[in-house]
């Protein structure tokens, strides 16, 4: 009988382990040396570290200086006139920064003013110095500041307009107002009331003092005329009264925001300027 053999299994690692692979000249790492004293003490003042003997060529490249210069330029270049303002009131500045903050001031007065439209007849030559009352009396710290004095400058700008418009509006309607008063005695006195009118109104002394003579034998007083004109726009009159009593609102409500404003800095002020008292002892009662 022939023997059998039994086959002889070979166990082998399904993941054989790599052999390093050893590393070439070219990518060895490079370690830097430590700095040694005696050629730290070598290196004269104002050089980081000494040069090579090679020459400038084999001298390590210096690190590029920060460019913190030139972006602090260019951000003070892009800077609103506002941005670098002193707190109003503030005695750190100097004479010339002071003199600059006026400047700013006056320029950003002046757009203010300028931005405001003039209707038809006005000048607006007293608007740089009503922008100035306010500023001095509001004394803008920050943007929210500087916003309440657009708000009164601007409303105070409106409601001198809508005072004006109120009492310019009914003037114009005298001419309707004194033929309307004239009509009934139209058929009485067979007289042309818009030619008496014309005569009241016009510019020829006799005619005017004439016609003048005539509506006061029967009453026509000028107050008389101007309750008729008023009359004669009622509806426009109660509006602008509306706007001016709105906008007086607005400019009360941001004047009491100032003066509270002002009052709680000035109680702060005085407490800090407050020297501090020590604690009283408390006396035994007997």
């Amino acid at each position: 009988m022939s023997e059998q053999v039994t086959p002889e299994f070979v166990s082998r690692p399904l993941n054989p382990p790599v052999r390093p692979v050893p590393a070439q000249p070219s990518q060895a790492r490079t370690t830097e040396a430590e700095p040694n004293p005696a050629d730290a003490a070598a290196v004269p003042s104002g050089q980081t570290e000494p040069v090579p003997e090679g020459g400038a060529a084999d001298a390590p490249r210096q690190p590029a200086a920060p460019l913190r210069a030139e972006t602090d330029s260019l951000a003070d270049a892009h800077k609103s006139p506002w941005a670098s303002a002193p707190a109003a009131g503030s005695t750190g500045g100097t004479e010339g920064d002071d003199a600059d903050q006026r400047r700013r001031d006056d320029g950003y007065l002046a757009d203010m003013a300028s931005s405001v439209p003039l209707a038809a007849g006005e000048d607006g030559r007293d608007d740089m110095a009503l922008a100035r009352e306010i500023h001095s009396a509001v004394e803008p710290k920050d943007i929210f500041d500087r916003w309440r004095v657009e708000d009164l400058f601007q409303g105070t700008r409106e409601i001198k307009r809508y005072r004006t418009q109120r009492v310019a509006l009914p003037d114009a309607a005298r001419f309707n107002a004194i033929v309307m008063l004239l009509m009934p005695y139209k058929n009485v006195f067979k007289l042309e009331a818009a030619k008496t009118a014309v005569m009241y109104l016009g510019r020829e002394p006799e005619a005017r003092e004439q016609a003048r003579k005539f509506l006061r034998s029967y009453d026509i007083t000028d107050a008389a005329i101007n309750a008729q004109a008023a009359e004669l726009h009622a509806r426009s009159i109660a509006a602008m009264d509306r706007l001016i009593a709105q906008g007086q609102t607005r400019r009360s409500s941001i004047v009491r925001e100032v003066e509270r404003d002002k009052r709680r800095a000035d109680k702060a002020k005085a407490k800090k300027s407050k020297p501090e008292q020590p604690d009283q002892r408390e006396l035994a009662l007997h």
